[in-house]
């Protein structure tokens, strides 16, 4: 399965999406590379799905990274997993892509009200 938070949003999938996924050459260090599968999968805000009978919410708070973000949340192990929407290079906002500052931090915020086992705390000093 793969999953995109967009179905209803500003930023619709975009209709060159197919025939660019089409284009994917893999790199001569990885030649057996796949290209990226598009989504079978749209929802508005919130889906979930059953992994090893434990339950995975993804989750669409709002266009941060790109219009399409999603935030993975393991309740039953408390870890929020974020892709692209949090790493060293932050922010990381793909504008072309629909993404905007105000929802990277909305998805910040709301991401950080998760029960998890890393702190809201400690993770806002890291950004501080």
């Amino acid at each position: 399965m793969t999953a995109s938070g967009r179905r209803t949003t500003k930023h619709p999938i975009r209709p060159n999406e197919p025939s660019e996924l089409a284009k994917f050459v893999p790199p001569p260090t990885n030649p057996t590379l796949t290209a990226p599968a598009p989504p079978n999968v749209t929802y508005d805000k919130t889906y979930t799905v059953s992994l090893g009978g434990k339950p995975v919410k993804l989750l669409h708070f709002s266009p941060a990274h790109t219009s399409a973000d999603t935030i993975v949340y393991f309740p039953d192990l408390k870890v929020v997993s974020m892709g692209d929407e949090l790493n060293a290079a932050n922010p990381n906002i793909d504008y072309a892509g629909g993404g905007n500052l105000g929802g990277f931090i909305n998805s910040l915020d709301q991401s950080m009200e998760r029960p998890s086992s890393f702190s809201s705390e400690r993770m806002r000093a890291m950004f501080s």
